[in-house]
């Protein structure tokens, strides 16, 4: 039962504590007015995360604001801060509203459920996906609400993290009962999404096929290729619930699900998308400076997606990479036909977007503009597209549907510049609609019928300086100086009294008053009527929509690879089914760009197969802090990646097998909030690596074992070494300060050392920034030092304790001989057992 004191509330505050009663989750926004307000807890929390003014109702209740106009940055805002928001929208005209004006939930915007393009990054997607666990197996959804994809896939709920991590979801679905395995790669996983719970009995199976086959209009899921895959059926239906429930539409986008496949794709593991800076930087996390900001060149939204789709999920399936390689190169050389599409593409706006917001009912009449102009471009271009001649260019074409018919409907229907929202009118072209356009001239004409009534009662009356003037209280009346006001005859009714004037009204005025504001309120409500039909006829030509624009993000993709390619001068890499790695001056991209000053010095690669008694697939690399040795080994990642996503490179000349997968372990970091040091995050990292690498893998290590001892990271980095030598035979590119494991060549096939050149002379030295052959003794560490201003006393001390270590003197207990009285030492050697040979860690064996 209701307190005392909510019987004593006003009918809106009763209304907005039963809305919040039912949305307690969220941050309430009720609309009153031009205004959202807020109230009690809501209010605090909104004035501090949003800097907005807190004040209080009657003295008591919190409360605060935000214009309605600006709606969208203030969702926005809280969004990105993690919060979910319930809108509360008044429905029904306050002028027509008889009593408390009719209020109701409109959207429930979560960070995994937005549509408005405002609050969206044009070229990041927007997941939400939901899981569930049955008998080991986990059930995954997810859906992009924004564009209409939905998918589903199955895998062990030990593989599953690994999904959730390509997905990259901004909310996660789950019921209250799941509780997720306590295990580092879950952790990882979830960090930083947020998580929903949901009741149960959402993911029951029953209800979420009656669910999905609802929304697809179909009565069973045989044509969709999802068979059998129960429970990813459960976490889809449980998905779609959400979905209904936030959007509070049809979602009629959402049109088909499909199962996932990730076969043909190469899985990247956080560490590696973070280490070789394919989205973001690595120390400073941003966009600029990464490898998907070099490539990205795209004219469309859509274009920019899928090429963040291809950098973070290579190919690994050699005629699917060439089909990409083949489009790429005809745009490189057709110049002028790329410039050509180029130029449409870039009036082609956010197709999938707008098919979202059609779709759940929401489009603007600016999103019909849009699309009207994006299906013009199109057809410019279609005569240029259907005459390339690449095999994967024809395929587009041929199922490229430029979709006329909806074109020259939105010309018909829809002015050139629409406003924004369909309450301020004038969005239905003259000759559209005969009825509209009656009313429309009607309400046109009053101006002139207002002009001559005034002419015209001047002129009877002798009073120059009558007007005749509207406001919304009185509506239409004539105006007469107080001076003037006796010469107002009997027909005039008074209506009001100035200071200066008093205004007065006729019969004949009031009816045309009357009729002037039906035929524009009869206008209103007709042009909204129109629009809606209009939108809803475009409602039935989603599916042709949607691939439309998935074959125009394609044909982005190709020409803006091919506008990299020419700009940079990359080349078209030949892919192979060999174990081979063949970069004839291979140049890092991102380095080479972001970071001018001197040129940048290409380096060569050539990774054999297994047996083969050229340089092999293990390259070891030493040399100096800073000669570049973690530059080289990322460009060669890089550069696989970049060819296998069906992108030239940039080299000389490249040969690349095809790897299954990329992993990269580089620099440090540690996870205090998980309790690991900068070592047990390295560790961690390498342990994934050799667990999960294959003989078709590329490794990538950079100083392995230096977050310990000495004699502990040497001993790990060579077992590590012999490991992969021995099991895995994954190609290998490994940098390291620990010069003796190039003692390795002679003992392993397909190890081969190399180093970086330096010049030295005097005491300075100059890195030539060139892989040679061999292998080096000097990591130049104290040189370094100096050049970053180290005191120069403890350059000299350096120096000093160097030239003992170099001697090889070192005590019993592993400590260096340093001068003093506490130095006696011994000298001390270490070994290291593998395949019954003895192999000595330092010096020679005796």
């Amino acid at each position: 039962m209701a307190s005392e004191n909510e019987k004593n509330d006003p009918p809106a505050m009763r209304h907005y504590k039963s809305v919040k009663a039912e949305h307690p989750d969220t941050i309430l926004l009720y609309r009153m007015g031009d205004f959202y307000e807020l109230f009690y807890d809501d209010a605090v929390e909104a004035s501090k995360l949003l800097g907005i003014t807190l004040t209080s109702r009657g003295g008591e209740i919190p409360m605060a604001g935000v214009p309605a106009r600006s709606i969208d940055r203030y969702v926005g805002e809280l969004i990105e801060l993690g919060c979910k928001v319930t809108i509360c929208d008044q429905v029904e005209d306050p002028k027509q509203a008889k009593g408390l004006v009719k209020r109701e939930v409109t959207r429930i915007i979560t960070p995994g459920t937005i549509t408005e393009s405002e609050l969206l990054e044009a070229s990041e997607h927007s997941y939400l996906l939901a899981l569930n666990f049955v008998k080991g197996i986990c059930g995954i959804a997810y859906a992009e609400l924004s564009t209409g994809r939905f998918e589903i896939i199955e895998a062990k709920i030990e593989d599953a993290p690994a999904v959730v991590g390509l997905v990259s979801p901004r909310e996660i679905l789950a019921s209250r009962a799941l509780a997720f395995p306590e295990d580092e790669r879950w952790t990882e996983a979830l960090a930083g999404k947020t998580i929903t719970r949901v009741d149960e009995y959402t993911f029951d199976r029953s209800r979420a096929f009656g669910s999905i086959c609802e929304q697809l209009a179909v009565k069973d899921l045989s044509g969709f290729g999802v068979e059998g895959m129960d429970v990813a059926i459960e976490s889809a239906g449980a998905l779609l619930s959400y979905l209904m429930l936030t959007s509070r539409s049809s979602m009629r986008h959402i049109i088909s699900v499909t199962k996932a496949n990730f076969d043909n794709q190469m899985a990247l593991d956080r560490a590696t998308r973070s280490c070789l800076e394919l989205t973001r930087t690595f120390a400073l996390n941003r966009k600029e400076g990464s490898l998907l900001s070099l490539l990205n060149e795209t004219e469309t939204a859509m274009g920019a997606r899928m090429l963040t789709d291809w950098v973070l999920a290579p190919l690994r399936v050699k005629d699917k990479i060439d089909l990409r390689l083949g489009a790429v190169d005809e745009f490189f050389r057709e110049r002028k036909v790329r410039e050509l599409i180029r130029e449409e593409l870039a009036c082609v706006q956010d197709l999938e977007r707008i098919a979202a917001r059609i779709g759940c009912g929401r489009a603007s009449p600016r999103d019909l503009a849009g699309l009207r102009t994006s299906l013009s471009a199109l057809r410019i271009s279609m005569p240029v597209l259907t005459a390339l001649s690449s095999e994967r260019m024809q395929t587009i074409s041929k199922h490229l549907d430029p979709m006329t018919d909806v074109e020259d409907m939105l010309t018909a229907a829809i002015v050139d510049s629409p406003p924004l929202a369909l309450k301020e009118g004038g969005i239905i072209r003259k000759g559209f609609n005969a009825d509209l356009d009656e009313l429309r001239m009607l309400a046109q004409d009053s101006k002139t019928w207002i002009a001559n009534y005034q002419q015209k009662e001047i002129e009877r009356l002798g009073i120059p300086n009558m007007k005749i003037g509207y406001n919304r209280v009185f509506g239409y009346y004539i105006e007469i100086s107080r001076g003037q006001a006796d010469k107002a005859p009997a027909n005039y009714h008074r209506r009001q009294s100035l200071k200066n004037a008093e205004r007065f009204v006729t019969d004949e005025l009031r009816e045309y008053e009357q009729k002037v504001l039906t035929a524009e309120s009869r206008a209103n409500d007709l042009e909204e009527e129109l629009f809606t039909q209009v939108r809803e006829t475009v409602t039935g030509q989603l599916p042709r929509l949607l691939k439309t624009a998935n074959a125009i993000a394609e044909i982005d993709v190709y020409a803006a690879l091919a506008e990299v390619a020419e700009r940079y001068r990359f080349v078209r890499p030949e892919i192979t089914d060999s174990r081979e790695i063949d970069l004839v001056e291979s140049r890092h991209p991102m380095v080479e760009k972001y970071q001018p000053g001197e040129p940048f010095i290409p380096n060569d690669c050539a990774m054999s197969d297994i047996n083969a008694a050229d340089d092999g697939f293990f390259h070891l690399i030493t040399g100096p802090n800073m000669a570049g040795k973690s530059t080289y080994i990322r460009q060669i990642a890089v550069i696989v990646l970049m060819a296998q996503m069906g992108s030239f490179v940039p080299a000389k000349s490249a040969r690349i097998g095809v790897v299954d997968r990329v992993f990269a372990r580089i620099g440090s970091g540690d996870d205090l909030t998980m309790g690991a040091s900068t070592f047990m995050v390295e560790m961690r990292e390498t342990a994934n690596i050799l667990h999960n690498s294959t003989d078709r893998s590329l490794l990538v290590f950079d100083e392995v074992g230096r977050g310990t001892s000495t004699f502990d990271g040497l001993s790990i980095a060579w077992a590590i070494c012999e490991y992969i030598l021995e099991r895995s035979k994954a190609r290998t590119l490994f940098a390291t300060h620990y010069h003796e494991l190039t003692e390795l060549e002679p003992l392993f096939d397909g190890f081969t050392n190399k180093s970086v050149l330096v010049k030295e002379w005097k005491d300075e030295i100059r890195f030539l920034r060139k892989i040679v052959p061999g292998g080096a003794d000097k990591s130049y560490g104290i040189h370094v030092a100096r050049m970053a201003g180290i005191p120069n006393s403890i350059i000299l001390r350096s120096k000093e304790i160097l030239s003992e270590l170099e001697k090889q003197s070192i005590d019993a207990s592993g400590m260096p001989k340093i001068a003093g009285p506490k130095t006696t030492v011994k000298h001390r050697r270490s070994s290291f057992r593998t395949n019954e040979r003895q192999i000595p860690l330092f010096g020679t064996a005796d």
